[in-house]
């Protein structure tokens, strides 16, 4: 019996990924209003490739989740540790 092997990433037909407004809406078909334009706060064109192809090809592994969200949580700590802002600051203080 061949073994089954499950994809790296969780398959969306183009009716879901529509439905769900991943990186455009439904009514005027822009990224204002998506998902990714909630979650995209990257400041270079290959980021925003990258958070892009995040939003459009979820994982499925558990493992991978886990470790793309601690990139997330460390990235966002150093923003937080970098920053002259401070409402950010004080945010952090606490």
């Amino acid at each position: 019996m061949p073994e089954i092997v499950i994809s790296e990433f969780m398959s969306l037909d183009a009716s879901t990924r529509r439905n769900l407004e991943l990186t455009e809406t439904i009514r005027r078909g822009e990224t204002q209003g998506s998902l990714l334009s909630i979650l995209d706060r990257t400041v270079t064109p290959m980021g925003h490739r990258l958070i892009r192809q995040w939003v459009s090809k979820p994982l499925l592994d558990i493992a991978a989740i886990n470790a793309r969200q601690d990139l997330d949580v460390a990235g966002f700590r150093a923003l937080l540790c970098e920053t002259d802002d401070p409402l950010i600051e004080s945010s952090h203080a606490h």
